[in-house]
């Protein structure tokens, strides 16, 4: 993520403000800039003092306090490029729901910005049916999950998501049980968007198809059956030496979507680290930065070790995200 600054009083701006700390001027996020700006209002809309020449309104959910990105004042589009991705949201009339969604969207949001600085392809469903996306947020337990402990899912096209998944304690709880390496909101958002990008990005492949297997596995074995092995008897003994997270080891598809998920998560604290004057050079000095935290009772801050063949499971995934 970049820093932002307030263009009125360049007071620091975080993503997902609406409202600046400093001097009060409204925000906005630009997409297609991607960067939040300072607004002022002008009579045909808001204005972008660094592209005066358009004219922006807020996203139609900027009304719930859950968006606060810029469309277009003369587009017929009355949500922003995140937000038209939502096919089922919680009920706007329940404020408790529309806290928790506001959770749920600041995780979205996020995924999405790096999505649009990877130039990945990205379409609603209500856009492509047949290949776009799509998210359900439903109310707690809705969703019906199968897997043991599992609050989010993903299905041909659609991320499906239970409220309980931004509740912290509930999610800590499913961690646990699951072995989820990233273990966090964004992190949920990040696996299950790489099962959607495996099916449209590899699937349609031969060629690259065949090279997931060799690093992989054959994701053709049967996954009902191979998640019941996992939470039957446990992950093999030597998994450290061949997979990211212990929750890799359970099926090729979720060996993939954990190591997507920890390539956006390198990338994007690649970039707020570059952008806060931070620079990491050697392993000791991810060492030392776990150390800081450890001194603080906190968690490491980068608690992986990466095998050899995780490695190259990364290097697949930076090489074919640089090919697009």
């Amino acid at each position: 993520m970049k820093s932002f600054k307030c263009h009125q009083c360049t007071h620091p701006i975080n993503f997902d403000n609406s409202i600046c700390g400093g001097c009060g001027s409204p925000l906005g996020f630009l997409s297609q800039r991607k960067t939040v700006s300072t607004l002022v209002q002008r009579e045909d809309g808001w204005e972008v003092p660094a592209y005066p020449q358009g004219r922006y309104r807020y996203c139609r959910n900027h009304h719930h306090n859950t968006c606060n990105w810029l469309v277009p004042a003369n587009s017929s589009r009355a949500l922003c490029k995140a937000c038209e991705l939502n096919r089922t949201v919680p009920n706007p009339e329940h404020p408790e729901q529309v806290k928790i969604w506001k959770h749920l969207e600041t995780a979205k949001h996020r995924l999405v910005y790096e999505l649009l600085c990877l130039r990945l392809p990205l379409q609603s469903k209500t856009g492509n049916p047949k290949t776009g996306l799509a998210f359900d947020f439903l109310p707690y337990h809705v969703s019906n999950f199968t897997q043991q402990g599992a609050l989010a899912a993903y299905s041909q096209g659609v991320i499906t998501v239970d409220l309980a998944e931004a509740e912290s304690v509930l999610r800590e709880k499913n961690r646990d049980i699951i072995g989820e390496s990233a273990g966090t909101l964004i992190g949920s958002f990040r696996h299950e968007i790489g099962h959607y990008y495996w099916e449209i990005i590899v699937q349609s492949e031969t060629e690259l198809l065949e090279e997931f297997r060799e690093l992989f596995g054959d994701e053709r074995a049967d996954y009902s059956q191979a998640i019941q092995h996992y939470y039957e008897t446990g992950p093999p003994q030597d998994w450290r030496d061949r997979f990211l997270s212990v929750y890799g080891a359970a099926h090729p598809w979720e060996d993939w979507a954990e190591t997507w998920a920890h390539y956006l998560h390198m990338t994007d604290s690649l970039e707020t680290a570059h952008a806060c004057g931070v620079r990491v050079k050697t392993n000791m000095d991810v060492a030392g930065i776990n150390d800081i935290n450890r001194r603080k009772g906190r968690p490491d801050l980068y608690p992986f070790v990466l095998p050899p063949p995780a490695l190259e499971k990364l290097r697949f995934i930076h090489q074919l995200i640089r090919r697009r």
